[in-house]
C-alpha cells in the first residue's frame, strides 16, 4: 500500500481558475532500460536523477519501471468546494527496477483538511508498507498534514520526499534534530559497510542539517569530521579501524572539535575484510616500480604488520581543496620480496629462513584446532565448525585455489582459538584429505584465522593481515618463489605448517525435523509429533546450548479447508552468553527476494553480498552458502561446534542440528526433541 494523502476525496462541480481539469490521473511507463524514444529516455534519465541525487545509497540505480498517480485540484469529502485554497493537489511516483523500489511524493498545495471522522479520529495519514509486506511506515497525520508543504527539500525541492520502500525503509529526507526522542533517533547510512583500512565516504541522513553547525562521525571509538552536503545530507571518510562485522557508527554536532551536549544519532556498520579489496592489475612497465613507502599503520612491535613483507597499496587524490572529503582506495594485500635497483636485497630463501627462525620461538598453536576430516563428504557434513574456505571454494564464482592449486575445495574451522588460530583441510578431485607433505598446496593450520580475532588489534588476531603476514607471505618466500625442494619449503611444510591428519576424527551427532513435523533424534529414533506453540528442542548442561522452535497451522488449503498438522516457522538458538540467532520463515507475499529473515539479538541482517557471506557475532558464527543468493540456507555455528542448519524449500522449513561428540560427556542434560511448552 502505498499512500501519499490517505483520505476520502471528490472531484469539485467547479473547475479551477488556471483552467487545469480536476481528477486523478494514472501514467505507467515500463521497461526504460531499453528505451530508445525520446519519452522513454527521458523518463529514464529523470527518474535516474531524482532517486540518486534525492537518496542515499541509490549511486548506482538504473531504473526500469515508473507509476505516476496524480492527484489534481480534488477536495476532501465533507469540505467545501468552492475556491481554489480549498483544492488538494499532490503526487505518487514509484520508481523500481524490479529489486529496489523507491516512493516519490509530492505536495503542491493543501487547500484545507478532512472533516470526516471515524472512530473520533481524523482520517488522513500519510505513509507505507514495505514492499516484502512485513513492516509499516506513517509518516505524517492530519494534524501534521499541513507541514508537508513546507519540509522534505528533496532534490532541492520543498514538498517532496523520497522512501525507499522494498526490503528496507529508508528516507531521503531528514526526519528531525535533537528534541526527538532517543526511539526516533535513527541514523541511515550508506553504504553500510566499508573496508577495514579506512577511506569509504560515508552519507548519512537523520537529522536536519546546518551548513553554518559542524558535524562528526565517530565509527566506535574513532571520531572524523562530517561534512554537510545539504539540508538531508552529510558525508564523512571511514577511519581505518581494527574490527570485523558489524560496530555502531554515531552522528553528532561539535563546536571546535569538542562534541556539544545533543544527542547522538546511531547505526550499524559492518567492517569488511581488507581481502574483499580489488587484487592489483598488471600494467606494462619495465620490469621495476618505484614506489616510497608512506605507510601509516600503527603497530605494536613487529608482529602486528610488517610493510617490508606484506604491501596494501592505496589509491587517494591529491591537491583537494579544504573541505572536500578525500576517499581511499585500497588493494589486496600482497606479500613481497623487495629490490634496489638491480641488487635483490632480501633474497626469498634468507627471507624465509628469517621467518623460521622467529616462529620456532612462537608457542604452539595447533593443539587447540579443530581435527580435519577424512573426506570432502565428511566436511561439507560437518556444519558445525568447519565453513567453505573463501581462497578455494568450489562454489564461490571468483575463487582460484591460488594457494592451493589443483585442489577441488578447501574448508577452514569457522572460530578461532583463544590465541587467533585456524584451520585448514583441503581435498583432492576424490574428496579425499590432501596433506602438506605429500603435496606442497595440501591444507596447513594459521597461526592467524583469516576472519581475525576478538578484539582485532592485537598480535595474530587482526583480520586478513595478521593471516598475511604470518601464513600468506612466509608460503610465498618459502616455496611459492622458492623451489619445492629447497630446505626452507621443506621446513615450511614439515616443521612450522605440519597439516593435520584426520586420525581420530568423529563425525558429529544429527538430529532433525522437516515436513509436516517429522523427527528423528541422535539415537535414531523417528516419530511425527504436530504440535503448535514454542517448544525447546534442545538443550544442553555442556555448553548452555539451548535451541527452541515455533510451529504454526499452514494457512487453509484453497477450498477454505484447515490443514491438521503444523510446521516449523522459527527457530531460535544460543550457547551461552553468545548472541541468540533467530531464523524466520518469511510470510508468502514476502519470500520475492529473501525467503528466511536472520535476527542476531534482534536486529536483521543479510547475507546477499559476498563480503557479507560469514558474519562472526559473540561466540556465534553465521553464514550461507556461496550459491545461495536468496537466504533460503542459513547455518549458525557455536564456539563448542555445534551447528544448525536452517533450509527453506516452498515454503516449509527444514533445521537440522550437529553436536561434536564431546557433548556425549557423562551427566550432559541432552535431548532432541523432549516435548514441554516454555
Amino acid at each position: 500500500m502505498v499512500a501519499p494523502l490517505y483520505s476520502e476525496y471528490e472531484i469539485g462541480p467547479h473547475p479551477p481558475s488556471d483552467g487545469k481539469k480536476a481528477g486523478v490521473y494514472l501514467q505507467v511507463e515500463r521497461d526504460l532500460g531499453r528505451r530508445t524514444d525520446q519519452v522513454g529516455v527521458e523518463w529514464r534519465e529523470r527518474a535516474r536523477w531524482d532517486v540518486q541525487e534525492g537518496i542515499i545509497g541509490a549511486e548506482s540505480f538504473q531504473p526500469e519501471h515508473v507509476i505516476v498517480a496524480t492527484w489534481k485540484n480534488v477536495y476532501f469529502v465533507g469540505g467545501s468546494t468552492q475556491g481554489d485554497d480549498m483544492t488538494t493537489t499532490f503526487q505518487a511516483v514509484i520508481v523500481t527496477d524490479e529489486v529496489r523500489t523507491y516512493v516519490i511524493y509530492n505536495y503542491d498545495h493543501i487547500g484545507t483538511t478532512p472533516l470526516q471522522e471515524i472512530g473520533g479520529q481524523r482520517t488522513a495519514f500519510v505513509g507505507f508498507n514495505a514492499g516484502n509486506g512485513s513492516a509499516a511506515f506513517e509518516y505524517a497525520q492530519t494534524d501534521t498534514i499541513r507541514n508537508l508543504l513546507t519540509s522534505g527539500n528533496v532534490n532541492g525541492f520543498p514538498g517532496r520526499y523520497i522512501f525507499r520502500v522494498d526490503e528496507a525503509i529508508l528516507p531521503g529526507q531528514c526526519a528531525g534534530n535533537d528534541s526527538l526522542e532517543e526511539d526516533k533517533r535513527r541514523l541511515f547510512v550508506a553504504p553500510e559497510s566499508g573496508n577495514m583500512l579506512g577511506g569509504t565516504i560515508v552519507n548519512v541522513t537523520g537529522p536536519c542539517f546546518n551548513s553554518s553547525q559542524e558535524y562528526y562521525c565517530r565509527f566506535r571509538d574513532k571520531k572524523v569530521k562530517a561534512v554537510v552536503i545539504n539540508g538531508n545530507r552529510a558525508s564523512c571518510v571511514m577511519p581505518q579501524i581494527f574490527a570485523a562485522g558489524y560496530i555502531r557508527v554515531s552522528f553528532g554536532a561539535e563546536v571546535n572539535g569538542t562534541a556539544t551536549k545533543g544527542a547522538e544519532w546511531r547505526a550499524r556498520f559492518f567492517v569488511e575484510s581488507p581481502t574483499r579489496s580489488p587484487e592489483l592489475e598488471a600494467i606494462p612497465n619495465s620490469g621495476s616500480y618505484e614506489v616510497q613507502n608512506t605507510s601509516k599503520f600503527k603497530k605494536s612491535g613487529e608482529e602486528l604488520f610488517d610493510k617490508a613483507r606484506v604491501a596494501l597499496v592505496s589509491v587517494r587524490f591529491a591537491n583537494l581543496s579544504e573541505g572536500h572529503l578525500n576517499p581511499i582506495l585500497w588493494s589486496h594485500p600482497v606479500p613481497l620480496v623487495l629490490f634496489q635497483g638491480n641488487i635483490e636485497i632480501i633474497q626469498t630463501n634468507a627471507t624465509c629462513q628469517e621467518w623460521l627462525a622467529r616462529e620456532r620461538h612462537r608457542p604452539n598453536f595447533t593443539l587447540q584446532l579443530p581435527i580435519c576430516t577424512c573426506t570432502l563428504t565428511q566436511a561439507l557434513s560437518d556444519v558445525g565448525r568447519f565453513l567453505p574456505d573463501p581462497g578455494c571454494d568450489k562454489d564461490a564464482r571468483y575463487s582460484n585455489c591460488e594457494l592451493n592449486q589443483n585442489v577441488k575445495h578447501c574448508v577452514i574451522s569457522a572460530i578461532p582459538t583463544e590465541s587467533g588460530a585456524g584451520q585448514q583441510c583441503c581435498y583432492d578431485i576424490f574428496g579425499d584429505l590432501l596433506l602438506s607433505y605429500d603435496y606442497v598446496w595440501g591444507g596447513k593450520p594459521r597461526r592467524s584465522h583469516a576472519d581475525g580475532a576478538h578484539p582485532f588489534n592485537e598480535t595474530y588476531k587482526v583480520p586478513a593481515l595478521s593471516h598475511y603476514l604470518h601464513h600468506v607471505a612466509p608460503f610465498y618466500s618459502c616455496c611459492v618463489w622458492n623451489s619445492e625442494r629447497s630446505p626452507g619449503c621443506y621446513d615450511f611444510l614439515e616443521e612450522v605448517r605440519v597439516s593435520q591428519n584426520c586420525v581420530g576424527y568423529e563425525p558429529p551427532g544429527l538430529a532433525t525435523v522437516f515436513g509436516s513435523l517429522h523427527f528423528y533424534t541422535f539415537d535414531g529414533v523417528a516419530f511425527t509429533f504436530n504440535p503448535k506453540g514454542e517448544f525447546v528442542l534442545l538443550k544442553s548442561n555442556f555448553s548452555q546450548l539451548e535451541i527452541q522452535g515455533r510451529f504454526e497451522q499452514p494457512a487453509p488449503r484453497e477450498d477454505g479447508k484447515a490443514v491438521n498438522s503444523t510446521k516449523l516457522t522459527v527457530i531460535a538458538a544460543r550457547e551461552g552468553n553468545s548472541a541468540t540467532v533467530e531464523v524466520r520463515l518469511r510470510p508468502e507475499e514476502a519470500r520475492w527476494r529473501y525467503k528466511l529473515d536472520v535476527l542476531v539479538n534482534g536486529e536483521k541482517v543479510f547475507f546477499d553480498r559476498d563480503p557479507q557471506k560469514v558474519q562472526h557475532f559473540p561466540g556465534v558464527t553465521v553464514y550461507t552458502p556461496t550459491y545461495v543468493r536468496n537466504q533460503s540456507v542459513v547455518i549458525v555455528m557455536f564456539k563448542s561446534g555445534a551447528g544448525v542448519e536452517v533450509v527453506e524449500n516452498k515454503g516449509h522449513t527444514a533445521a537440522r542440528v550437529y553436536l561434536p561428540t564431546s557433548f556425549k560427556v557423562s551427566g550432559n542434560n541432552l535431548y532432541f526433541m523432549e516435548i514441554f511448552r516454555n
